[in-house]
């Protein structure tokens, strides 16, 4: 029996193992096609809201247009060389990690035309919408199409017109648009194919989609028209010819640009003139109205009153109207480069994106792209260092040869250098950047996104990088999956040392979970339930602590009792009468002189957690304190309203059992690591080990729900494992410690719960059942009242 037993766990690992290695292995950096990726992954880019490496920008992008983070194994057609852009001679494992796929996609977009990649799998989409077969030349299932067959395929396109209608016909009639079935499928490939087309996006190409541009375009034109009527008034007015001729400029550049686009097709040697003459006229239309109002605040001329006020208001309109101008122009230049989600990787000297009251609509990013970067006019690019841009420039350009050089026998070699160069040329503008930044002509400064956005330092991606390729929530399930193969072998004479097995493996899997939440914690400076992929492993990992600590209490119970009694004040009523079992372990007077020494710690940790809650400045500003002493009132207001009181009385009995728990609890938990093994040498543990046994129950059920719980979050297409941006209502890190996981640590009591409930139904349908005796004479001296006078037998 042991020997078939240490087979079967050692074939379950070798499983495991090798499953992990054929998923993990191509994602490691450089190991897709034998190259270096390492500096390329530890990039610093910005995109959604927050600063990341560039690991993670192209594990989130493989995922959605791939179907997987680590990449993608391509099944290449047999033609015009297409395989190329996998650097293998033959495509049998032709893998392409995420950091790859995206490098290529940038440097030879050109060579994925025809090469399937994008994630269709779904039988019916391939097979009424797309024409496709359902499997490869091979013979395997097949997952992907080309964008070359997501543009001819007429149906697909159909389809997704039926779903603008469907969606326009929801709005209109105030009803939510939901997709089902195989219209989530449709969906899915859209957002694939359109993702990979903003990431690959080519300003120079003839072909080039250019529809952010052309909205940009649309409003710029729009708002130009609404505003040249009032212009042309002031145009009249003004004496002394400097906004006249700001005016004349900039509406002959709209006539120009509007002029350009509207052959239908053009390049962007041919566009990019006018809309950097017309950006460049908007602003100098926006700086004379601004001075103009600011002369006429500041040296008014001799009128009326009413006169006066008038024009002061008419001019702070036209002022605010034409620096929306201005700024719109700029936005309109930049999406000749960016036509939306794409690689960001400085800070941009735009001062529109770093505004305090910026509108919630507004795209402007704070960081500029790569295509910016790479092929940006100098009109757009005016004001960066010179210098470091030439070397950025030269730097990509050589390692895109060296990539695409294929046959080149030193490519590995001279890759990894090429790179390197790039990723010290990236960082050196970026660090050149942030003074010129502080400089910028921001008229109300958000400080805040201001620092968010600067160029981080060297290693600030470590954490991150190690996280992604650490994956500790795939380790978390799986080892909680071992946890429970180890307890369901735990029977006959396998049933000591197999649940000892099972409940180290178990704390093994916990200690994975942790490890994860400790990495999203660092990275982004919240407690780990700030989503529900979070939310879930987090529920799952408090089943599995809760259920460990059930089965284990027997052997800790009685010597945490001590540990809390020595932690007491020695006076009063927290000095409970020692037990016979106590005065075993030591005399009365030790109990006591403990009792007063600990209380020196105790007072000072009182005295600490009374500073921490009530005076320690916190919050942004650190104007406030967690908790009040005394009730606070709105802005402007001396009186406190009702819910100003509520909240002070609500603060006060939270602070008043903190300050008196919180000491004993920290002071009776390090006193137990010492009581709860004096405690088993002196007592004995054999007996309590014998009932941790009989609690297998608790083990099992924890180690099966935090299963549950770490694989459905790690493989759900709903949670989504992505570090992301906290909303703004939880965005207090005090009250998102306390409440959030206090609230979601109750789901894992619950689930912990419904796990026993569970195994109790089992054996009340199944389970085999004694005639039951009548009660022992010790359970009625204490007290116990069996149910009808009797109790079960024990076992």
């Amino acid at each position: 029996m042991l020997r078939r037993t240490v087979i079967l766990i050692a074939g379950f690992w070798l499983i495991a193992a090798g499953n992990v290695f054929v998923g993990n292995s191509a994602g490691l950096a450089g190991e897709s096609a034998g190259l270096d990726w390492d500096a390329w992954s530890r990039m610093p880019v910005f995109d959604d809201g927050r600063l990341m490496p560039l690991d993670t920008f192209a594990r989130s992008a493989a995922e959605t247009i791939c179907g997987d983070k680590k990449g993608v194994r391509t099944i290449f057609p047999a033609t015009d060389g297409l395989s190329s852009p996998a650097g293998r001679k033959n495509s049998s494992d032709p893998f392409f990690a995420a950091v790859e796929l995206l490098f290529s996609w940038l440097v030879e977009p050109e060579k994925w035309e025809d090469v399937p990649f994008l994630i269709a799998g779904h039988e019916q989409l391939r097979k009424e919408l797309l024409g496709l077969p359902l499997t490869t030349a091979d013979g395997r299932r097949a997952k992907y199409v080309s964008p070359r067959q997501v543009e001819n395929a007429r149906k697909f396109r159909l389809r997704l017109g039926e779903f603008s209608d469907k969606q326009r016909e929801a709005k209109q009639s105030g009803k939510r648009f939901q997709l089902s079935g195989m219209d989530k499928k449709v969906k899915q490939l859209y957002d694939a194919y359109m993702l990979y087309r903003l990431i690959a996006f080519n300003p120079t190409a003839a072909d080039a989609n250019r529809s952010r541009f052309n909205e940009k375009l649309t409003d710029a034109v729009h708002n130009w028209s609404r505003l040249e009527r009032d212009l042309r008034a002031f145009r009249k007015l003004d004496t002394k010819k400097g906004a006249g001729t700001a005016i004349a400029q900039a509406d002959e550049a709209m006539r120009k640009l509007i002029g350009v686009s509207r052959k239908g097709t053009f390049t962007l040697d041919e566009i990019d003139p006018p809309v950097a003459a017309f950006s460049r006229a908007a602003d100098r239309l926006a700086q004379e109205f601004t001075d103009h109002r600011d002369r006429l605040f500041r040296s008014p001329p001799d009128w009326e009153k009413e006169q006066l006020r008038r024009s002061r208001a008419h001019l702070n309109v036209l002022a605010g109207k034409t620096r929306d101008l201005a700024r719109q122009a700029r936005q309109m230049h930049l999406a000749l480069y960016d036509n939306g989600h794409s690689l960001r990787l400085v800070p941009a000297l735009d001062p529109g994106a770093l505004e305090e009251d910026r509108d919630p609509d507004d795209d402007a990013q704070p960081w500029l792209n790569l295509q910016t970067l790479i092929l940006g006019s100098d009109d757009i690019l005016k004001g960066y260092p010179p210098d470091e841009l030439g070397s950025l420039r030269r730097a990509f350009s050589k390692a895109g040869s060296i990539y695409v050089a294929r046959d080149n026998p030193k490519r590995a070699e001279q890759f990894a250098a090429a790179m390197d160069q790039f990723a010290a040329a990236v960082r050196r503008l970026g660090e050149r950047i942030e003074p010129v930044r502080e400089k910028l002509p921001i008229r109300h400064r958000d400080e805040n996104l201001l620092a968010a956005t600067a160029y981080p330092p060297v290693g600030y991606t470590s954490a991150e990088l190690r996280y992604n390729r650490s994956d500790p929530f795939f380790w978390s399930w799986l080892i909680n999956l071992a946890a429970i193969v180890c307890f369901a072998l735990g029977f006959g004479v396998m049933r000591k040392p197999m649940f000892w097995l099972g409940m180290l493996v178990l704390l093994v899997a916990q200690l994975c979970t942790c490890y994860g939440f400790g990495f999203r914690t660092y990275i982004t400076g919240w407690a780990p339930v700030t989503n529900m992929f979070e939310t879930v492993v987090f529920t799952g990992l408090v089943v599995a602590l809760l259920g460990s600590w059930f089965a284990m209490l027997p052997l800790i119970e009685d010597g945490l009792k001590d540990a809390w009694r020595l932690a007491a004040m020695p006076l009063g009523w927290e000095a409970t009468p020692l037990t016979d079992a106590q005065t075993d372990l030591m005399h009365r007077r030790l109990w006591t002189a403990g009792s007063w020494l600990l209380l020196a710690v105790r007072v000072n940790l009182t005295i600490l957690a009374f500073f921490v809650l009530s005076w320690f400045p916190y919050g942004s500003g650190g104007e406030s304190t967690i908790i009040s002493l005394l009730p606070r009132t709105d802005l402007g207001s001396s009186v406190p309203t009702a819910n100003d009181l509520l909240t002070w009385i609500v603060g006060l009995c939270v602070l008043a059992p903190s300050v008196w728990y919180l000491p004993r609890a920290v002071v009776a938990a390090v006193v137990g690591v010492v009581m709860v093994p004096w405690g088993l040498v002196k007592h004995g543990a054999a007996k309590p080990l014998e009932q941790v046994l009989a609690r297998k129950s608790f083990a099992m059920v924890g180690a099966a729900v935090g299963f549950f719980a770490a694989y459905l979050a790690y493989y759900s297409p709903v949670f989504h494992r992505d570090i992301n941006p906290l909303m703004p209502v939880l965005r207090d890190n005090f009250w998102l410690t306390i409440h959030v996981l206090s609230v979601t640590a109750s789901y894992g009591a619950g689930a912990l719960a419904w796990g026993l409930a569970n195994i109790a139904l089992a054996y009340y349908l199944f389970g085999r059942y004694r005639e039951p005796l009548e009660p022992a004479a010790d359970a009625v001296a204490k007290g116990h009242r069996p149910a009808h006078g009797y109790q079960a037998p024990a076992r």
